[in-house]
């Protein structure tokens, strides 16, 4: 619902000022052996993390594909996700659900800050522009496909190279979001979704 997304954003930029106001504004270096020496590829410099990055996304999408789709307990999450009342009929606790979906992609996001704080650096408003850009990448890719999601990550990843190399880095996120509103204009349920069937 309208209110769950607004309160969701409301404490998340709570917790990105508290973290400001503890820990201070700058910058921070979170070193790794895997983001020191970068190795060549084609003539391109590419450290190992970056390696590790999309195999760990490939493996944990994978994981969840077959957690929400081979077990049970998948399946009462996902029927608590799309119909939560027929779900709350069957005995599933819908409530619980919730908390343990808000819970789980609380993992998923420190995972991902884990991996990209070596490459990216740490800041309390790091994941400002990176949980805009995952949205957007999902967006196009089509909420209710997975892989529609991940596929449209990685085009959208390479568009913004491609901008940063030809145009500068400063067009970075201006093609890419001129990308996002294109498509969205083209097909509104993104590359791969499907339009919603209202049952009358």
């Amino acid at each position: 619902s309208h209110a769950w997304l607004l309160s969701t954003i409301a404490l998340g930029i709570i917790t990105e000022n508290i973290a400001m106001l503890t820990f201070g504004k700058e910058v921070r270096g979170y070193p790794s052996p895997l983001a020191e020496t970068p190795v060549s590829v084609l003539n391109f410099g590419v450290y190992p993390l970056e390696f590790l990055i999309p195999l760990v996304g490939l493996a944990t999408a994978i994981g969840l594909r077959v957690l929400f789709n081979r077990t049970l307990w998948g399946k009462a999450f996902r029927a608590a996700s799309e119909n939560p009342d027929t779900a709350r009929l069957l005995g599933v606790p819908v409530t619980r659900f919730i908390s343990l979906s808000f819970g789980l992609s609380t993992a998923l996001a420190g995972l991902a800050g884990m991996l990209i704080a070596p490459i990216a650096n740490v800041s309390a408003t790091m994941g400002t522009l990176l949980g805009v850009k995952a949205f957007a990448t999902a967006m196009i890719g089509g909420l209710s496909n997975p892989w529609g999601v991940m596929i449209a990550g990685v085009l959208y990843g390479v568009v913004e190279s491609v901008a940063a190399g030809t145009l500068g880095g400063s067009y970075r996120e201006i093609v890419g979001f001129l990308v996002v509103i294109v498509v969205l204009t083209v097909r509104p349920n993104g590359l791969f979704g499907r339009d919603r069937v209202k049952k009358v």
